[in-house]
């Protein structure tokens, strides 16, 4: 069980996922160019495995490691246009949020 998160935290988290959205779309087309994007080319200070986590748990980004690739898969289909308002309304209609 998830406990209810702050506004602060649920900001972050969509920060993390809009960024993510962001990795895996052409800048000046739209179009998605990937489902997942490794953890490395995230790193240095943009958030990572606690943000992932949560949003793992509630369905809407998987980390992986396959291969010993380790990468973060969007969760849903569409997710690559995201903006971050996107991301916050699907983080605050979590049900037990």
């Amino acid at each position: 069980m998830l406990r209810k998160l702050t506004d602060e935290q649920i900001e972050r988290l969509a920060e993390f996922g809009a960024l993510v959205s962001r990795y895996c779309r052409n800048a000046w087309t739209g179009e998605q160019t990937r489902v997942s994007i490794s953890v490395e080319q995230m790193a240095g200070g943009h958030g990572g495995p606690n943000e992932a986590v949560i949003l793992e748990f509630m369905g809407l980004m998987a980390y992986e490691d396959i291969a010993d690739l380790h990468q973060y898969r969007l969760g849903k289909n569409g997710q690559h246009s995201w903006r971050k308002a996107d991301w916050e309304r699907a983080i605050r209609g979590f049900k037990g949020n």
